[in-house]
């Protein structure tokens, strides 16, 4: 039996009219390939690289578990409303093709050079590898191999950038820390670079943050990211990153040098009073006619049979800049730890910035500002400092004024906590 959702939109007010319901376990996958299917996730937007027309990559699922997950490719027929072809829906490749129950995730680059589409998907169960899937400009299968990592990444996804010289950064999490990632070749890496020292993102929510989205508006380094918080109270976060000078200095690599600090606005309308529930598994693309965010909602795992994993794919046409001005997100916070002291982390245009130290032992503490987060990244010496003493374990509190761009907390002495807050 199918389950037919449907969505009540005259309770949301004309900002939110446009909130879609793009792929579901309804009607519309009978007699398609899809037909069967409960859970759909993982979106990401893509045209095709010579003919232009707009697809659509999912992961999907027929199994009650939800763990045995495909990897999808559907073209996008009405740029507007995002209806789906599905009579033309295409399977690209499943666990076996790389000896495991399920792809977990899926981000995917076009490789010019080499004229394919390359695939990453972290696994299930979890393990020390990715897997890499290529096909061709069509999504015909190539090739699927597994690519080593340095740690166990936790059940997430992996967010890439690249850029035209052929270098790319992503982000992977692992034990509620979100890592760097900086392979030698995004297209076909020999090597991954995964730094587990520090933690890309603010401490502020102190929950696992996973399926990343991590894009560029302009300049601006963007992450969006499914937040696991408890049952019926998934989310998705922003995290701000650096506005310049984030990937290359001259001959300095600045790839992940810096932490983000997170909005504690929601960039996605709330869902939670519209039977969307919960939403994670982000997705945010100006490939169409109009700028788009998708999220992937699921219920409650307490419910059992069908529904237990049964996931749906919605959409939002944002307004025009939505993520332009980094202003626009304020206030955010930074909470950081030891790991993260010496870190640069963007100001985000604030006016003000709080800065609240706790320590159980003395010292010093350091502020230093900057325009550029190279210049405290590489410690050139170009940034202002202010110092203040602690003569003795509390909690002590900062204002700063009109600060520079990017700033950064040293301390002398091991610290609880700091939290940094940006406001406008």
């Amino acid at each position: 039996m199918s389950l037919e959702i449907t969505l009540d939109t005259s309770k949301f007010s004309s900002r939110y009219a446009d909130i879609l319901l793009v792929i579901s376990r309804d009607k519309r996958l009978e007699n398609t390939p899809l037909n069967g299917y409960i859970g759909f996730g993982s979106p990401r937007i893509i045209r095709h690289p010579y003919t232009r027309e707009p697809w659509l990559c999912i992961t999907a699922w027929k199994d009650t578990s939800g763990q045995a997950r495909e990897i999808w490719c559907i073209p996008i027929k009405d740029e507007y409303m995002l209806e789906l072809d599905l009579s033309r829906a295409k399977k690209i490749a499943d666990g076996t093709d790389v000896g495991v129950t399920g792809l977990n995730s899926l981000d995917l680059l076009w490789d010019d050079n080499n004229e394919e589409w390359v695939i990453y998907s972290t696994l299930y169960p979890s393990q020390k590898n990715i897997a890499r899937i290529t096909t061709d400009a069509d999504f015909n299968k190539k090739d699927a191999k597994l690519v080593s990592l340095s740690i166990t990444p936790y059940d997430c996804g992996l967010g890439f950038v690249t850029f035209d010289d052929g270098n790319g950064i992503g982000i992977i999490m692992q034990n509620k820390m979100a890592n760097w990632v900086v392979p030698d070749n995004p297209f076909n890496p020999t090597s991954i670079n995964i730094d587990t020292s520090f933690n890309a993102i603010s401490n502020y929510d102190n929950m696992y943050a996973d399926m990343h989205k991590l894009f560029t508006i302009g300049n601006q380094l963007l992450l969006l990211s499914e937040l696991q918080g408890y049952i019926d109270k998934w989310y998705i976060r922003l995290y701000i990153g650096p506005d310049k000078d984030w990937y290359k200095v001259g001959n300095n690599d600045m790839r992940g040098k810096y932490i983000m600090p997170v909005s504690i606005k929601q960039p996605i309308p709330h869902t939670h009073d519209y039977n969307i529930g919960n939403i994670g598994h982000p997705e945010f693309s100006t490939e169409l006619k109009q700028p788009v965010l998708m999220w992937a909602s699921f219920r409650n795992w307490n419910l059992k049979g069908n529904l237990a994993w049964a996931h749906e794919i919605w959409a939002w046409h944002v307004p025009p800049n939505y993520f332009n001005d980094p202003t626009r997100w304020l206030p955010a916070v930074s909470v950081i730890n030891n790991n993260e002291l010496g870190k640069p982390l963007f100001t985000c245009g604030a006016k003000t910035i709080t800065v609240y130290v706790k320590t159980a032992n003395t010292g010093t503490i350091s502020i230093l500002e900057s325009s550029s987060p190279y210049h405290i990244a590489y410690d050139d010496g170009n940034y202002v400092t202010t110092t203040e003493n602690i003569s003795s374990a509390g909690t002590y509190k900062y204002i700063i004024e009109n600060p520079l761009p990017y700033i950064a907390i040293k301390a002398s002495m091991q610290i609880d906590e700091i939290t940094i807050v940006l406001n406008k």
